[in-house]
Order: structure tokens, then C-alpha cells, then sequence
């Protein structure tokens, strides 16, 4: 059997208990149980204490929502520009050395940011672009 869960009712570790009965044509029976050490309820059969469908199930929920929102920061994250740039003509938000946030586009055939008001960063401006990230999803409208 694999390891036993902790109690669920106060988290301490349980034990296996066995005590033999003799039925009625002088038969041994074995009867197992578990038993917590720390509340001493007791539970009957073993091989169903480990079943827990709703932590299981709490637990599935908890690693898919932890994946999501990883997936979300990576997706929201501020990306360096000497670490990769994104695709040429693809609205951007970027960041500069001074902290200024604009809507821009990248154009590499040209070394060159334009952005959504008009300015151009080319030349000894194309480096005051640090970092970009994507544009979030516009919001749903009804």
C-alpha cells in the first residue's frame, strides 16, 4: 500500500491497527483499520483511506490555475530588447530609458520604432527603446 495521507480532520499522521477475532467455527478473521495519533478517529477499510476526491480534485484545479497564470505573466511580461524584439510591424507597448510607455511598432528592415503618435526612434534614438511587451486583449464589448 502506498504511504497514508495525514489525518484530513487535524493533519497529524495516522497508523494502521490490526486486531484478530475469532467467529463462530473458531476462524481467525484480521480487521484493519487507521487510526490518527493525533485526534485518534479511526477509519475503516484501509485501502480507502488515501481515497480523497474532493483534495484530489481541489488539487488538479489549484496546479491547472497555477499553470494559467504563469502562462499569463509570461505572456504580460516586459521583454529587454537585447533579448529578442518582436515581429516587425506588430503593435507594441515599449518602454524607454527614461520610463516613458508608448503603443509602437518595430521595423527591422529599417532599425527603426514608430509609434502610434508619430515619433520615430532611429538612429541614437532607436537605443532609448529598453524593453516591449504585447498589447493586452481589448475587452469584450456587448
Amino acid at each position: 500500500m502506498d504511504e497514508l495521507k495525514a489525518c484530513p480532520f487535524c493533519g497529524e499522521q495516522v497508523e494502521t491497527r490490526a486486531k484478530f477475532t475469532e467467529d463462530s467455527e473458531g476462524y481467525a478473521d484480521r480487521h484493519e483499520w487507521v487510526e490518527c495519533t493525533g485526534c485518534a478517529r479511526d477509519f475503516w477499510p484501509v485501502d480507502a483511506w488515501n481515497t480523497r476526491p474532493l483534495e484530489d480534485a481541489q488539487a488538479a484545479e489549484i496546479a491547472a490555475l497555477k499553470a494559467r497564470i504563469a502562462e499569463m505573466e509570461q505572456a504580460a511580461r516586459w521583454i529587454p530588447v537585447g533579448e529578442r524584439l518582436p515581429p516587425s510591424g506588430m503593435p507594441v507597448l515599449i518602454a524607454t530609458d527614461i520610463g516613458m510607455v508608448k503603443t509602437a511598432e518595430h521595423y527591422s528592415s529599417v532599425r527603426q520604432w514608430s509609434t502610434d503618435d508619430g515619433e520615430y526612434y532611429h538612429d541614437e534614438k532607436y537605443d532609448w527603446i529598453t524593453h516591449w511587451c504585447n498589447l493586452p486583449e481589448p475587452p469584450e464589448v456587448k
